[in-house]
């Protein structure tokens, strides 16, 4: 038996759910036009726990480096 995924059912409110052969939800499918700005906002949540490990360059540094013509720190 394949991994095979279907669409149901559009559901109101604009979002799908992909399922799997034993209906199990795998994926969801939202409309951009209705939750575009929701989306960004989740993407942004994502984006910064993603980089929450990433050595961080303070402002002063920033700034120097900017005014200097200079590439950024780090």
């Amino acid at each position: 038996m394949g991994s095979q995924a279907t669409r149901q059912a559009a559901q109101p409110g604009g979002i799908q759910y992909v399922t799997d052969e034993r209906g199990r939800r795998t994926a969801v499918i939202i409309s951009l036009e209705q939750w575009g700005g929701v989306w960004e906002d989740f993407l942004d949540v994502l984006t910064a726990e993603a980089r929450a490990g990433e050595p961080r360059v303070s402002w002063d540094a920033v700034r120097d480096s900017l005014a200097e013509g200079d590439d950024l720190p780090g």
